[in-house]
């Protein structure tokens, strides 16, 4: 078997640190990954009189939970930054507005199968 040497990959994993542990702010998908975006707990990502109960629960269409507008994501800060920001994989945050990309996920995807959606999602300026 042949393996490939990877400098940069070594030199990271040599100088880089293990965690052991990990704790999120809630223990399904939605709400938890709605705090890494924001740095807030799901319940302070709405709930306020006109506007979106929060990602307190699972995403998915119609079911209420939804981040309000103001709630400002990571992604939006780097955009603004400078940076280039995308998704990969599964986002499962509503609304995916939030995330400053030019269109959709399912736009990106009209034209592939249910079982191929995920698998490339390109990063936008």
């Amino acid at each position: 078997m042949t393996f490939q040497t990877s400098s940069y990959i070594d030199r990271l994993a040599s100088e880089g640190i293990v965690f052991l542990n990990s704790y999120v702010t809630q223990a399904s998908c939605s709400p938890s990954r709605s705090s890494l975006f924001t740095g807030l707990y799901p319940h302070q990502t709405g709930g306020r009189p006109n506007e979106p109960v929060g990602q307190i629960g699972l995403a998915y269409n119609n079911s209420g939970y939804s981040m309000a507008p103001r709630v400002v994501t990571l992604p939006q800060l780097l955009k603004a930054q400078g940076y280039r920001t995308g998704i990969i994989g599964k986002l499962h945050v509503y609304p995916e507005t939030s995330f400053n990309t030019t269109r959709t996920r399912s736009e990106y995807f009209s034209h592939l199968s249910w079982r191929s959606r995920s698998r490339f999602f390109p990063c936008e300026r």
